[in-house]
């Protein structure tokens, strides 16, 4: 069995702990303007850190798309 070594971003960590300690703000203490500024920008923070950190197999966007996209045959 092969041990996959996983290799931590500090940073990414920390900005997901403060997302996270954000959210839970909002949901519990924040007033409707502090909530509506914390729901502006927490699920875009989310998605960014999860595409800074993405690795695929494939090299290239091309390819990634080759091989998600399925193009139908008109009979």
């Amino acid at each position: 069995m092969n041990k996959v070594t996983s290799t931590r971003i500090a940073w990414i960590d920390i900005c997901r702990g403060i997302g996270i300690l954000l959210v839970l703000y909002a949901h519990v203490l924040a007033s409707d303007k502090n909530r509506f500024l914390i729901y502006a920008f927490h699920m875009p923070l989310f998605f960014f850190l999860s595409g800074i950190v993405f690795r695929n197999k494939d090299t290239g966007f091309i390819s990634i798309v080759k091989k998600n996209v399925k193009i139908g045959r008109a009979h």
